[in-house]
């Protein structure tokens, strides 16, 4: 990876202070000009700023320049690579500099050298109730900067712009096109999401994009085709990899812990039915809900499965299930080739609150991950034992940690110049899965993954 690349998150600074009286002093001294009020040769001083990830800037004045280059060997022409070696050379000449403009102007009071982290600036697409989390969450990210929102409801942005003191852009182009964005987060609806991350590589910035890519494995694959060879990150946001008690269960499993893993037992249930508006464009159960659960499992196995079968059920509502032709309640079963084995069990509703949990079965043991509550404690008495809390009842309550390091993963994987954790094919995967369970649930048999295309 060029040095450039590398490196696109610094920036340097040399900073004077009281250096009027300096930069007319030597402009008088070294340029021969005549001046020495400062009034007609103030400049300021040279600085060498890369906060762009793929471009470099720098300003400079022509009487510094010329110092520099007569004094210091710097050359004229300077490009982003370049930059990155001045500011080196500088830094580790220090104390020849400080000596050489001392002689050259007593009344320099100091001379300070920061090399610091330039924060990743992202955008947020999208203002309704997953956008407003993950802009809260980059405000709050210590290396992260929420740099801009947009939404189609302005009025929706401008609430969340005000709220974090941020631009609320107007148009989505504005987004792609603005050289103060290095990134963007696309929480928007789900047919915007594959021309969105697109758009955004086109314009070279990294995307973090919600699931799914789309409702359609064809659009999928032509945007795979698009974004394949252009080297720009994208990562999908499937949360729940991320989860600190799930992460633990993974890694049992990967250091052997529990031995050859056998079985993933998959459980997630919703707390409550969301409106019929929310199911019209949700894209079916297997789409919109299992999809989390698909990419949890080929996580949990490592292991890409070969066979599903599902089975889906009308149970809570169903007349508008019947109505929407898709399902409320499903149990899906999956084989890789080797003979692991993943049940997943979904439903619309919980009355006991949000019920997620992981179970991976080894030969030599067994993991869970668990539910979590408002609280840990227990209650005892002659009418109940081990009476607790309910479980948290809201997916931004219950995976508020895993949002959290999904983030801090994105802005990590754009700072190194490495592959995102969860990245684009990880997306199209799960929607293979899903597609490969609705067949199962429509034609009542096992389908091989082989089938969808």
């Amino acid at each position: 990876m060029p040095e450039d690349r590398k490196n696109a998150r610094k920036e340097w600074h040399l900073v004077t202070v009281d250096n009027r009286e300096l930069i007319a002093q030597v402009a008088h001294e070294r340029l021969g000009h005549g001046q020495t009020d400062g009034s007609r040769h103030l400049a300021p001083p040279l600085r060498c700023d890369v906060r762009k990830p793929y471009e470099g800037r720098i300003a400079k004045s022509r009487n510094m320049q010329r110092l520099l280059q007569d004094e210091f060997k710097v050359p004229s022409a300077t490009g982003p690579s370049q930059a990155f070696s001045l500011a080196s050379r500088l830094a580790r000449r220090r104390e020849m500099i400080i000596d050489k403009l001392n002689l050259m102007q007593q009344s320099l009071h100091r001379i300070e050298f920061i090399w610091e982290e330039h924060m990743l600036r992202i955008a947020v697409l999208g203002c309704g109730r997953i956008g407003r989390m993950h802009a809260a969450n980059i405000a709050a990210h210590p290396r992260a900067q929420l740099i801009a929102v947009y939404d189609v409801n302005q009025s929706a942005a401008d609430t969340v712009a005000a709220q974090h003191e941020v631009r609320a852009f107007g148009s989505a182009e504005e987004v792609f096109a603005s050289r103060d964005v290095d990134a963007v987060l696309v929480a928007t609806v789900t047919d915007t999401h594959a021309d969105y991350i697109e758009r955004a590589v086109a314009a070279g910035k990294p995307v973090l994009c919600e699931k799914p890519i789309d409702l359609s494995l064809e659009r999928v694959n032509r945007c795979a085709d698009a974004v394949r060879s252009k080297g720009v990150p994208i990562q999908i946001g499937f949360n729940r990899r991320f989860d600190p008690g799930h992460r633990a269960a993974w890694k049992a499993a990967r250091s052997g812990e529990i031995g050859e893993l056998h079985q993933v037992i998959i459980t997630s249930r919703d707390p409550g039915m969301p409106p019929r508006s929310y199911y019209q464009a949700a894209g079916g159960l297997f789409r919109d809900m299992t999809i989390h659960d698909f990419d949890l499992a080929r996580f949990m196995l490592a292991e890409e499965p070969e066979e599903v079968f599902a089975v889906g059920g009308r149970l809570i509502d169903p007349s508008m299930m019947e109505e929407l032709n898709d399902y409320d309640s499903a149990m899906i079963v999956m084989r890789t080739s080797s003979g692991k084995q993943c049940h997943i069990n979904n439903s619309r509703t919980s009355t006991y609150g949000y019920d997620q949990r992981v179970e991976l079965l080894g030969s030599a043991g067994m993991v869970i991950s668990e539910n979590r509550r408002a609280d840990e404690l227990r209650r005892y008495s002659a009418a109940r034992s081990e009476a607790a809390a309910p479980y948290l009842d809201f997916f931004i309550e219950r995976y508020r940690e895993a949002f959290d390091a999904e983030i801090d993963a994105f802005v990590t994987s754009v700072e190194q110049g490495e592959a995102p954790q969860v990245g684009f094919e990880d997306g199209r995967r799960a929607l293979i899965l899903a597609e490969a369970a609705m067949k199962s649930a429509v034609e009542g048999r096992s389908v091989n993954v082989g089938e969808i295309k």
